[in-house]
């Protein structure tokens, strides 16, 4: 992590080697789809600075609702197992399956295809994991306009407009498990553009479907997750809160009200 202490060398370099597996699992996967950055919360802010700690924690919904795509670890239960090791894990199969053998020539991959006839019952296997159950997640997820989630048993693709899995990719079902964190842009869809040049006040019915959303698709679910620090309780949402804000003209919010 980034302290005041290395922050100098930081700056000019972080070794590849002494990064967590997940954090290199992270960079092999930001290379591969061709993305030239990659914000770690860790790296990219001082973690023992009150000050930046406060600047960047306030920012949070700036960085995740910009951003390109989200890479969740959902399988992993700390850092130094790799988003790689998590899932090969937790894919062995619990009894014997049919199988066959996959070599793509044109990518030099090599693997092995476990075929499963009972799908819906399997697919209890891809729940959510440690990752759901931290409370800085979830603004992470419902900011986010793509995510890509490496659950237990399968990668797992959603943005704005699908959800889809690894195991039916084609079709537009939603996830194997319950999708409570209903992505902010599917909510406000219905909202005019902002435009500087002129106030838009919303309705009525506008309001009341923001507010329901917050309370239900956000704060009743945040309320059960954790926190490391307890002072972080109200900091940890406060980009979705700035994020649903626009949208509601209100005085403000105090401690989610």
């Amino acid at each position: 992590m980034t302290v005041e202490q290395n922050l100098r060398s930081q700056c000019e370099s972080i070794s590849f080697d002494r990064a967590s597996a997940t954090f290199r699992d992270a960079v092999a996967i930001t290379r591969k789809l061709g993305i030239r950055y990659l914000w770690i919360d860790a790296l990219c802010i001082i973690q023992d600075s009150d000050a930046d700690w406060r600047a960047e924690s306030s920012a949070m919904d700036y960085v995740y609702r910009n951003a390109d795509v989200t890479l969740a670890s959902e399988a992993s239960p700390r850092s130094a197992i790799g988003i790689e090791e998590s899932m090969r894990n937790a894919r062995a199969p619990s009894s014997t399956l049919a199988w066959a053998s996959v070599h793509c020539v044109s990518k030099d991959l090599r693997g092995k295809i476990y075929f499963r006839v009972d799908y819906d019952k399997a697919a209890g296997w891809t729940s959510r994991g440690p990752l759901s159950n931290r409370g800085w997640t979830l603004q992470e997820e419902i900011l986010s306009p793509r995510i890509l989630r490496f659950a237990k048993q399968q990668v797992l693709w959603k943005c704005s407009s699908a959800t889809r899995c690894e195991w039916r990719p084609e079709e537009g079902r939603q996830y194997p498990y319950r999708d409570f964190a209903q992505t902010l842009h599917q909510t406000v869809q219905r909202f005019p553009q902002a435009d500087p040049d002129y106030e838009v006040i919303p309705s009525k019915d506008m309001r009341k479907h923001v507010l329901s959303f917050w309370y239900m698709g956000v704060v009743n679910h945040y309320v059960g997750r954790l926190v490391t620090y307890p002072r972080d309780r109200l900091m940890a949402i406060s980009g979705v809160v700035e994020a649903i804000q626009g949208y509601l003209l209100e005085p403000g919010c105090k401690a989610g009200i």
